[in-house]
């Protein structure tokens, strides 16, 4: 991995054209997960659509039940 092009931030590499340590502090600082979140991680080239596409339908379908509940 090309060091100029990453940059190390609480141990994962990030590149370094999209984020400064600065940044990363702040998000890290202030974010904060709801209940209802959902967190998606991939790898690149690895379906990324599909996964989004079932996630959506798992959704719809999780909403439509509990209207008819």
């Amino acid at each position: 991995m090309n060091e100029r092009m990453y940059m190390w931030f609480e141990g994962v590499p990030f590149p370094t054209m999209d984020f400064t340590p600065e940044l990363m502090r702040e998000a890290w600082e202030s974010f904060v997960f709801k209940d209802e979140d959902v967190l998606i991680l991939t790898y690149p080239k690895s379906g990324m659509n599909k996964k989004a596409t079932i996630l959506a339908k798992k959704k719809n379908v999780e909403e439509i039940a509990s209207k008819l509940r």
